[in-house]
């Protein structure tokens, strides 16, 4: 804003003085916090009560405890069948006088290597399933980061914007009193009023955003919205992003990428499982025969093979390859994915520790500076009443901006930590 000095003026009375005063203490001040029934809740203790408590990782445990079960299932060998049989009896016989009874248990033996293929897929399955779960936890935690983070981020806006009512409501009651003892034209007094309301709309506003945010915090873990009455703890502790090229390095192991390569490890099992059951297995039989005539006692044996000469498994060979072809380009894909997604984060973190820094260091001293000037240039008549108004709008919005940059930053770390890990580690 240009700061061009206007005609001299008559200087101020003293309500007009206290109008000065009070717009510019309240710029940085914000009214306490009304009292909560819970001790504040801080990022560390959200993220406990998320692993603890969540409905979506309780989930993925059960999937890893499944793919456990139906292991130990897959290492359980067939079990024998018992067969009877009553032969030579009836017709033209008398009864079972002459009958033959044949006991006997029958087994399948698997061969080729098909039940430790069998055992190898398995242990692959239950390896995803546990490389899923470390996503969701992955997952978890960043988004629990990222909710805190709105949430506290508008936390602070609505005790500036409250803030900022206050010193409107006080502004246009002043304006009045100015308004009756003539001192300024009745036309301010609607201004203030605007003022006033456009301060109210943008804290309400806020307010329910707030609400909004606390409830999607507490879902996390399926917590009642009063666990977020009060938020504690810095929206920014100063951390900078780490250099890029070692984050890079760690793309192998984001956890999609994870998920994806155990997702091929599973197809592979199955491509081997596929070409071991080409070779067929062997069914053996053996028994005891009584011959109730002679009152002998004989053994019998069986084996049967199937001969593979119609059925070769191609068509299964064939499905299992291409099903591991696929998840081996889905997980380059994702590879892909992770490095471009890595390299944005950081960029986005960068870009919000910068505008950060910049905003508290050069733009907020700045802004307070020109408030300053204007209130000193308005008691001496220099400047009108709008010029310092406007003043303090540029700082609330320096401000604003200051708690959106905060915002963002937290944001845009969580985004990398859920694909690199927790910074520092």
């Amino acid at each position: 804003m240009k700061m061009t000095a206007a005609a001299p003026r008559p200087a101020p009375s003293f309500a007009a003085l206290f109008l000065v005063l009070t717009i510019c203490s309240a710029a940085s001040a914000a009214p306490p916090a009304p009292p909560a029934p819970h001790a504040p809740l801080a990022l560390a203790e959200a993220a406990a009560r998320a692993v603890l408590r969540s409905p979506a990782l309780a989930a993925a445990a059960e999937e890893v405890r499944a793919a456990e079960a139906a292991r130990r299932q897959d290492a359980a060998r067939a079990n024998p069948s018992l067969r009877v049989e009553e032969e030579e009896f009836g017709g033209d016989r008398d009864g079972f006088g002459e009958a033959q009874t044949t006991v006997s248990l029958a087994r399948t033996f698997e061969t080729g290597g098909k039940r430790g293929a069998r055992l190898r897929e398995g242990d692959r399955a239950v390896e995803a399933a546990r490389a899923r779960m470390e996503r969701t936890k992955r997952e978890l935690a960043a988004e629990t980061r990222r909710r805190f983070v709105r949430a506290l981020g508008l936390s602070e806006r609505v005790r500036t914007l409250a803030a900022t009512e206050a010193t409107a409501a006080e502004f246009e009651a002043t304006v009045r009193e100015l308004v009756r003892a003539g001192e300024v034209s009745p036309i301010e007094a609607g201004r203030a009023r605007n003022e006033l309301a456009l301060a109210r709309l943008q804290r309400e506003s806020a307010e329910a955003e707030l609400a909004a945010a606390k409830a999607e915090l507490v879902g996390l873990w399926n917590g009642a919205v009063d666990e977020a009455d009060e938020l504690a703890g810095p929206l920014d502790d100063g951390a900078a992003p780490p250099p890029l090229e070692p984050l890079l390095a760690r793309a192998a192991d984001a956890p999609d990428v994870v998920v994806e390569e155990r997702a091929v490890a599973v197809r592979a099992a199955a491509l081997d499982g596929a070409r071991r059951a080409r070779v067929p297995d062997v069914d053996v039989e053996v028994g005891v025969r009584r011959l109730r005539e002679s009152g002998e006692t004989t053994y019998v044996a069986a084996l049967a093979v199937p001969l593979p000469l119609l059925d070769k498994k191609r068509g299964a060979i064939a499905a299992a390859a291409a099903e591991l072809a696929r998840a081996e380009r889905g997980r380059d894909a994702e590879t892909a994915r992770a490095v471009a997604a890595i390299r944005a984060a950081h960029v986005r973190w960068t870009a919000a520790r910068r505008q950060t820094d910049a905003i508290r260091g050069e733009i907020l001293p700045a802004a307070r500076d020109v408030l300053d000037a204007y209130a000193e240039g308005y008691r001496r008549g220099r400047f009108p009443l709008l010029d310092l108004l406007d003043a303090r709008r540029a700082l609330l919005d320096a401000e604003l901006r200051l708690n959106d940059s905060m915002v963002q930053l937290g944001i845009a770390r969580a985004d990398l930590e859920r694909l690199c890990g927790p910074a520092g580690e």
